[in-house]
């Protein structure tokens, strides 16, 4: 089964996305986090990439929440989710990627709807910097500890408070098996 996790670290640790991302995963491999011993003791997974089905979520908690609504319920009505041919897919993708430039004029990124799931690094918005939107969103609900032991870890082993977080530390998107 997959989970997604979130992983947050100091600033100082990585000057970008790139940096983030691979400190990250080097650090869950040091660990022990598909491996027996170190930090994870047992560990909590078989495999793990860096955004993986969870790819874009950081992003799209920093989008307008009605317009991000506004763009689904639309989308479903004309697009789907699925289609059976090549060709439709094709076309469809940008199709979509006008309709989300029409909620989101200012978006620059790659959409996170066709990503690659499987691609070690993920993207580079499966790494950030800790925003209030974000420290609402995924954090919140982890103060006054360091790890929840499943889907949160502060590789710091820093307790969760706005003061210590907020544009002070990387917060990094995994998908683990297990």
């Amino acid at each position: 089964m997959h989970y997604k996790t979130i992983i947050t670290f100091n600033k100082e640790h990585a000057e970008n996305s790139e940096e983030a991302r691979i400190f990250a995963q080097e650090t869950l491999i040091d660990e022990g986090f598909c491996d027996q011993g170190k930090r994870f003791g047992c560990a909590p997974a078989d495999w793990f990439v860096i955004g993986g089905r969870w790819s874009g979520t950081l992003t799209m908690m920093m989008l307008d929440n009605k317009k991000v609504e506004q763009f689904y319920k639309e989308f479903e009505k004309k697009y789907g989710w699925h289609t059976n041919s090549e060709i439709k897919r094709k076309d469809r993708k940008k199709q979509v990627k006008k309709l989300f430039k029409k909620y989101f004029p200012n978006y620059t990124g790659e959409l996170i709807f066709w990503r690659d799931t499987y691609k070690d690094l993920g993207y580079e918005d499966d790494a950030c910097i800790v925003t209030p939107q974000i420290y609402d969103e995924l954090l919140k609900e982890h103060e006054g500890s360091y790890e929840d032991g499943e889907h949160f870890w502060d590789l710091n082993y820093d307790e969760v408070k706005p003061e210590t977080y907020i544009g002070k530390k990387w917060i990094v998107c995994i998908d683990y098996h297990s």
